[in-house]
C-alpha cells in the first residue's frame, strides 16, 4: 500500500502549527533556528536539504523525509540528486534505511517532483 505523502505533509504542517500555538516559547525559537540553518551559507540551501534527506532516511523519520524531499525539490534539487543523497545513507544505515527509502522516499519523489 502506497503512502499518501501529500496528506502526511499537510498533517505535519497542521501539527507543527498546533504545537506552535500551544508552545510558541519553544516552537518559535526552534523554527527560527531551522530557518537559519536551511538558508544559504558556506553550503547552499539545496545541499543542506540533500544532507537533511540523508540524515532523515538514516534516522528513519518518515515526516522528516517527506518534509525534506519537498524542500529539496523547492530548492532546485533533481530526482537523481535526492535519490543519490538517500542511498548514500544506506552505507551507514543498511537495510532499515533502504526500507525507508523504498516505502517513504520513493513515493515522495513521485508526489513532489515538479517534472512529473
Amino acid at each position: 500500500m502506497s503512502k499518501d505523502v501529500r496528506a502526511m505533509y499537510e498533517d505535519l504542517l497542521k501539527g507543527m502549527n498546533a504545537v506552535g500555538t500551544e508552545r510558541s516559547d519553544v516552537i518559535g525559537p526552534f523554527s527560527a533556528f531551522m530557518h537559519e540553518t536551511e538558508t544559504n551559507g558556506p553550503l547552499d540551501a539545496k545541499t543542506k536539504e540533500l544532507i537533511a534527506i540523508s540524515i532523515s532516511v538514516y534516522c528513519r523519520c518518515e515526516y522528516c523525509i517527506i518534509y525534506h524531499v519537498n524542500g529539496a525539490f523547492q530548492k532546485g534539487a533533481t530526482r537523481e540528486e535526492i535519490l543519490d543523497a538517500a542511498v548514500t545513507a544506506m552505507v551507514y544505515g543498511g537495510g532499515p534505511t533502504m526500507a525507508y527509502i523504498s516505502a517513504t522516499l520513493m513515493p515522495c519523489l513521485d508526489a513532489f517532483d515538479p517534472n512529473k
